[in-house]
């Protein structure tokens, strides 16, 4: 969700779970994710679901959601830094 406030969710060309979903997937990460959108209103709201097996252990459930929040967290950092860097080269000119 872009505002936990007013609930607004982010713009669904920005692929936000897509994006997550495709991170995980590469080292250091992973792990796979399921990704969708329209959770909102059939077009914006990103989600993503984690689907371990019936059998998973609790160490394997901590396991999964450390490896979860760093991706999460290395994406958010990433775009953070990219709208730093444009908007400084925006700056520049």
């Amino acid at each position: 969700m872009q505002n936990k406030e007013t609930k607004v969710p982010f713009c669904k060309a920005l692929n936000v779970a897509s994006m997550i979903s495709k991170l995980a997937l590469s080292a250091p990460f992973n792990i796979t994710l399921y990704h969708g959108k329209g959770t909102v209103d059939g077009v914006d709201g990103d989600h993503i679901m984690v689907a371990p097996a019936y059998i998973v252990t609790r160490d394997e459930v901590d396991y999964i959601v450390r490896k979860l929040v760093w991706a999460v967290d290395t994406y958010f950092s990433r775009l953070a830094s990219e709208v730093e860097l444009a908007f400084e080269n925006r700056m520049l000119y």
